[in-house]
């Protein structure tokens, strides 16, 4: 009888074979594969930055609220449209653009709501903005309760990403 890491990954919960052909991808045949698996890096969410603390080249969170929003049309590139808002908290204001977004991700940035967003911190025009964070809408007065530990990032592959998380990997 095999040992159980020696197994492919099909014994695992979850995993079936749209899953384990993704996995695949990834080189991960067999249970041990995945145990060994290890993140490309980690990223620290686990506090808020002041927007005037933040640096660029650095990826940041902050918590803010919409002070404006709009959906506006430039005339080069493959996308047109551009959804632009300022955020702003006590200690300044930053820029975040969409370049591809949804309705309901339009609708996040009603002026008034508070956000709480993730991304790379750039200067671009003497200011400072994020392109395409991570963002959620919040309850400035009750919000939810930041991570305790560092998030992994792992290698993706189309249709199997991190925030999706790896099956349960144990032995069955």
């Amino acid at each position: 009888m095999e040992h159980w890491s020696a197994q492919g990954l099909r014994f695992l919960k979850g995993v079936g074979p749209r899953v384990a052909e993704k996995l695949l991808k990834l080189g991960l045949n067999t249970q041990r594969d995945l145990l060994f698996h290890l993140p490309l890096r980690y990223e620290d969410r686990t506090f808020v930055s002041p927007i005037a603390s933040l640096q660029p080249a650095r990826r940041s969170q902050i918590e803010a609220e919409v002070l404006h929003a709009s959906v506006h049309f430039r005339r080069q590139g493959r996308s047109r449209r551009v959804l632009a808002a300022k955020l702003g908290d006590a200690t300044g204001v930053i820029a975040i653009r969409f370049f591809y977004f949804n309705a309901n991700q339009q609708k996040q940035f009603e002026k008034g709501n508070w956000l709480r967003c993730f991304g790379e911190v750039r200067l671009a025009q003497g200011e400072l903005e994020m392109i395409h964070p991570e963002t959620e809408v919040i309850d400035v007065d009750n919000p939810p309760p930041l991570q305790q530990s560092l998030t992994p990032i792992y290698p993706t592959t189309e249709g199997l990403h991190t925030r999706t998380g790896f099956p349960d990997s144990r032995p069955r």
